[in-house]
């Protein structure tokens, strides 16, 4: 029997979510639904090279017909190393820890640096993990999915239409329909919880608590429904309705 693997953030999955929701992911509805075996190693939080690593650990257990669907987060957790005491270890830009060696203004400049080079950052992952994609196609036998998040770097057109390029690819990429389908993100305005994410940081001491939630981002369960909809229809080889060929796309945006 074959197996669904799934990778990501919290959209793919979060066990607060699911404590406070009751929220069924949609890793489970396509699973359901196609009658397959599902693991889920998505966790909040996780950056691309967190889910990478993941990924990773479990290729030896892959197998032909399974199913890999790849979500990429947010680029901007961007992993470095950085020293505490005499530890060193990992975080991302989304958690600006600063340990004992780092100044705020030295933190500063790496945020910049994240935030003006997502999209730059987003590529280096991508081709970091392209291979391994290659190698469960091509020597497992396991088919392939992946979606974006957020595409970065829409202050800059031409740079994203570079992006673009260089991640399409019409037997892998998960599309959704919406009036951006070009930058294959997610749109759920109206399906989204009505709450908001506050935290309270200590940078210095590297503590993060959550403090209240009220119009949080995630997708409801009729928005994981949604998203399990284009996934089954990805992998099953079907195309939304009103999606544009990627190369129409953007030749029309050149002109424009």
């Amino acid at each position: 029997m074959s197996t669904l693997w799934t990778y990501g953030c919290s959209w793919t999955y979060s066990r607060e979510h699911v404590e406070a929701f009751d929220l069924k992911f949609w890793p489970e509805i396509v699973g359901e639904d196609l009658n397959i075996d599902v693991i889920n190693h998505a966790s909040g939080g996780t950056s691309i090279f967190d889910a990478t690593q993941a990924l990773m650990k479990d290729l030896s257990l892959f197998k032909r017909d399974d199913i890999i669907v790849f979500e990429f987060t947010y680029s901007g957790r961007y992993v470095i190393g950085y020293f505490n005491e005499d530890r060193y270890n990992k975080w991302h830009f989304g958690h600006k820890k600063l340990g004992k060696f780092y100044t705020e203004k030295s933190v500063e400049t790496w945020a910049n640096f994240v935030m003006e080079f997502n999209g730059e950052i987003l590529m280096k992952e991508f081709l970091n993990i392209l291979p391994i994609f290659d190698y469960i196609e091509n020597v497992i036998g396991a088919k392939v999915k992946y979606w974006l998040l957020n595409m970065p770097c829409r202050h800059d057109q031409r740079r994203e239409n570079k992006i673009v390029e260089q991640l399409w690819n019409p037997n892998r990429s998960v599309l959704f329909e919406s009036s951006h389908s070009t930058n294959r993100q997610l749109y759920l305005d109206d399906i989204i919880f009505s709450r908001e994410l506050t935290y309270k940081d200590d940078y210095r001491k590297g503590i993060t608590k959550h403090m209240q939630a009220k119009n949080d981002s995630h997708p409801n369960q009729k928005g994981q429904e949604l998203i399990a909809k284009y996934v089954k229809e990805s992998i099953n080889g079907i195309l939304p309705e009103d999606i544009v060929p990627i190369e129409e796309q953007i030749i029309k945006r050149r002109l424009i």
